[in-house]
C-alpha cells in the first residue's frame, strides 16, 4: 500500500507518516498537521459517528466532508473503510449510479454494542476484560445483565456442546 500524502493512515495497519520530522503532530504547510497517525479502528468509529449522525444515506465524499480533519483524508481511505464496514456487516450500501450511499442502519445502542465488541475482540483471553468490566458494574447494571444473560435463548454458535451454566462458566451438555 502506498502511504498517503497526508500522512494518515487508512487503518490498514501501514506506517503512513510515522517517519515525519516533528513527532506526533508536525505542522504542516497551511497549519495542517501532518506526520500525526491514527488510532487502529479510530477511521471506522468516526465514519460510524457521521453514518449515524446523518440518519440517512450519504455517499464517500459526504462522509469525508463530515469527517473530523476529512479534507486531510485521501478519498480511497474513506471508501477503503466503508467497504470494510460493510462486510463486516456494520453498515448497509445501496448503488446509485455508479457510486454506493452507505448507511448506518442500527441505532445508538447497537454502535456502542459494536464497539464494545471490537475493543473486546482487540484481546487474546477476554476473560481478564471482561472481569474488569463486570467489577466496576454499577449494583444495577450488574442485575440487568444477569437477567438479559437468564432471559437469552442458547445461543447458535454454542451448539458444538459448550453451553455457560448459571455461574458464567462453561459447561459441557
Amino acid at each position: 500500500m502506498v502511504p498517503e500524502a497526508d500522512g494518515y493512515t487508512d487503518d490498514a495497519g501501514d506506517n503512513a507518516g510515522d517517519n515525519q520530522p516533528g513527532g506526533d503532530l508536525a505542522a504542516g504547510a497551511g497549519g495542517a498537521s501532518r506526520g500525526r497517525r491514527r488510532a487502529p479502528g479510530s477511521l471506522e468509529a468516526e465514519i460510524l459517528t457521521v453514518l449515524h449522525d446523518a440518519r440517512t444515506e450519504l455517499t464517500p465524499a459526504q462522509v469525508r466532508d463530515l469527517l473530523d480533519g476529512g479534507r486531510l483524508l485521501s478519498y480511497s481511505a474513506v471508501v477503503t473503510t466503508l467497504t470494510r464496514l460493510y462486510g463486516k456487516g456494520v453498515v448497509t450500501r445501496r448503488r446509485s449510479g455508479r457510486a454506493f450511499l452507505y448507511q448506518a442502519p442500527s441505532d445508538a445502542a447497537s454502535l456502542v454494542a459494536w464497539r464494545m465488541n471490537r475493543l473486546l475482540d482487540e484481546q487474546a483471553d477476554h476473560r481478564p476484560a471482561l472481569t474488569h468490566f463486570v467489577a466496576a458494574l454499577s449494583p444495577g447494571d450488574e442485575a440487568l445483565i444477569r437477567q438479559l444473560l437468564a432471559d437469552s435463548p442458547p445461543r447458535e454458535h454454542l451448539a458444538s456442546g459448550v453451553t455457560s451454566g448459571a455461574d458464567g462458566e462453561a459447561v459441557g451438555r
